[in-house]
């Protein structure tokens, strides 16, 4: 898949977030948005009453000079690291086959294909563990991140957040 088309998708489901970010997370999200999809800030900035407006145009201003790739790709780490932390506060502890797609886009996301060996008969978790995440081999690691994020963004809505 494309940076751009993932860049959308990641877009999108900051839009569907079932809890709102810190105010510095969603201007630097702002910041990122603007300059993957404008590039360099060269608009007049907001007036001294525009208070939010001048922060918004600040967040996208210090990233001048951010190519648009360079500042698609953060966004996309951005959200790939909330739904990491997300993830350790769900209400609900999810189902095993739930955490072990978890585990396994976690692992694609971060190392890629699975480099160690296959675990011995009797370790049961290692094992399952390690079948999920070798049944991710070739998945890359982009596109493992947005299918980790997608489906966070599912265990929200159905499990809800800790408070």
């Amino acid at each position: 898949m494309a940076l751009v088309e993932r860049f959308n998708e990641a877009a999108a489901s900051v839009k569907n977030l079932t809890k709102r970010p810190q105010d510095e997370e969603l201007l630097e999200l702002y910041g990122l948005f603007k300059q993957g999809n404008l590039g360099d800030n060269n608009t007049e900035k907001p007036g001294v009453l525009d208070v939010k407006g001048r922060h918004k145009w600040d967040a996208w201003d210090k990233l001048k000079g951010t190519s648009k790739e360079a500042a698609m790709e953060k966004y996309i780490e951005i959200n790939f690291l909330k739904a990491v932390e997300d993830v350790k506060n769900l209400e609900k502890t999810p189902t095993d086959d739930e955490l072990l797609e978890i585990y396994a886009l976690y692992k694609q996301a971060t190392v890629g294909d699975c480099n160690t060996s296959k675990p011995g008969m009797f370790d049961f978790k290692g094992k399952a563990k390690w079948e999920a995440w070798n049944g991710k081999k070739g998945l890359d690691q982009s596109k493992a991140k947005e299918e980790y994020i997608n489906k966070v963004n599912g265990l929200i809505a159905s499990y809800g957040l800790k408070k």
